[in-house]
């Protein structure tokens, strides 16, 4: 299993983070790293990145920005978890740039997990994604399904399943033109035909924009909980913090050895 993160310049900071926690915590493997900008500095990210992979592989991919049918960053980095298949034998564990390794673990605690082991019904929600619902589902042949796998990465894609679409630039093309909010997580969890996990597996925790600031005593509970490899810090939440409560987070990345910080 290959580790795949879609990143940018505004995260790079945190792509930092990742990058030093996956030479501390993650046992080798291939790591591809795609910079989604329009204007990219590849040297300044091979210098930044390199340090960290001594014992891991870097392949650092930087598309021409028109190479993906779509205006907004946001949409191409959903593509790209599509196209990076193009150059991948196996199945693949995506990462955003906010996630980081926590604790020492092996790429391949992910094989058997579905997505990213959680189930979520799209109705609590509202109606927003009703209608990509049925778009995917038509293009798949299939019943439309409001459970799906969680929209949180960690997340795995099956190489198996990503092959079943055939050229996947053309499957790209349509992806992104047809007139629906895209989502990769959605359109793969019909792909899978998924039904709701009556296992869940999680290893995996996110600070996400709505979520209370946490405390040093919450911070030390993932320290202890033995499942937990990957933590997430969503960009708008630390936008929310002051100083005092980002010095909290700071903090304990200090404890686990770190030396990048937000």
């Amino acid at each position: 299993m290959d580790l795949v993160t879609v990143t940018c310049n505004l995260d790079f900071n945190q792509m930092l983070l990742q990058a030093e926690s996956i030479s501390k915590f993650l046992k080798p493997c291939t790591h591809w790293v795609v910079i989604n900008d329009q204007n990219i500095d590849k040297q300044k990210w091979e210098t930044a990145l390199a340090p960290y992979y001594h014992n891991h592989t870097l392949k650092l991919l930087t598309p021409d920005w028109n190479s993906i049918p779509a205006w907004d960053g946001w949409s191409k980095q959903q593509a790209y978890k599509f196209t990076i298949s193009k150059y991948l034998n196996d199945d693949y564990l995506l990462l955003d740039s906010k996630n980081f390794f926590i604790k020492s673990t092996n790429i391949e605690e992910w094989n058997n997990i579905q997505g990213c082991g959680l189930s979520e019904n799209l109705l609590n929600k509202g109606n927003k994604w009703l209608p990509t619902i049925q778009a995917y589902a038509t293009k798949l042949n299939i019943a439309p399904a409001t459970t799906i796998t969680c929209m949180q990465t960690p997340y795995v894609f099956k190489i198996k399943e990503i092959k079943k679409l055939g050229d996947i630039d053309l499957f790209v093309d349509w992806f992104l033109k047809h007139p629906v909010t895209p989502s990769e997580f959605i359109f793969y969890s019909h792909l899978i035909n998924y039904k709701e996990n009556s296992q869940p597996v999680c290893k995996h925790f996110t600070l996400w924009p709505k979520t209370s600031a946490i405390s040093s005593k919450q911070l030390n509970y993932f320290d202890l909980e033995k499942n937990i490899k990957v933590f997430g810090v969503h960009r708008r939440y630390l936008e929310k913090l002051n100083f005092e409560q980002i010095d909290v987070l700071n903090e304990w990345l200090i404890e686990l050895g770190f030396q990048n910080k937000f």
